[in-house]
């Protein structure tokens, strides 16, 4: 195994998701609001991650469909940038 897979699916110190939005759930813990997102990151293979992010890392809320790119340090989400809205 190389890369994430080797690192029990941990990537590097700072890395980035790119994929496209297939489920989306809000969450709070302890009043404040966070997302779970499912991205679909190879569609041929049909791969994903999922990740939680915290709302104030979310420009705006995020929905199904979109391409957005997931900034992760030390495997936590820091921003969810909406590339693409999607159909």
């Amino acid at each position: 195994m190389t890369g994430a897979d080797a690192q029990g699916g941990f990537g590097p110190f700072a890395s980035s998701i790119r994929g496209e939005l297939v489920a989306v759930q809000e969450a709070s813990i302890h009043g404040d609001l966070y997302y779970d997102l499912t991205a679909r990151t190879d569609a041929a293979n049909n791969r994903g991650v999922k990740v939680r992010a915290p709302s104030h890392a979310c420009r705006q809320a995020p929905r199904v469909g979109q391409r957005v790119r997931i900034e992760l340090l030390m495997g936590q989400v820091t921003s969810v940038v909406v590339e693409s809205e999607g159909a």
